[in-house]
């Protein structure tokens, strides 16, 4: 599992690195309850696409250039190590908003992948 989140303001009342470690506690959590113990939930690079929080202070943005080049050299890596699936887990929104849809080519590693955004509440019906 890889996720993924950001380094942004979150008001006086949360840290900068919200997104990113709540959205690293809730992979954690998952896979310790996942009956196969081959789980890996990697290290969360702890910047994403935060430009439209560039007003406040303690936010540290990366390019979309950047952030896909990062997301994608990771894929790139664990799949040139034998790895053959990928959970992507997304904590902040701006990655999401600014992230290639599925469909576009990814790395081989990549097109293996699953993402999962966790930034935005699901929709309610009925």
């Amino acid at each position: 599992m890889l996720t993924l989140g950001s380094v942004e303001q979150h008001a006086d009342h949360l840290p900068v690195d919200t997104d990113t470690s709540s959205c690293y506690r809730v992979a954690l959590a998952a896979a310790e309850r996942c009956p196969d113990p081959h789980v890996l939930v990697l290290p969360p690079p702890s910047f994403g696409v935060s430009t439209h929080h560039l007003d406040w202070p303690g936010t540290i943005t990366l390019s979309l250039a950047t952030f896909i080049a990062v997301v994608s050299d990771v894929c790139d890596s664990l799949h040139r190590t034998g790895f053959t699936r990928m959970l992507m887990i997304n904590g902040h929104g701006g990655n999401a908003a600014r992230s290639p849809p599925p469909a576009r080519p990814w790395p081989a590693a990549a097109s293996r992948s699953v993402g999962c955004n966790t930034s935005r509440p699901a929709a309610r019906t009925g």
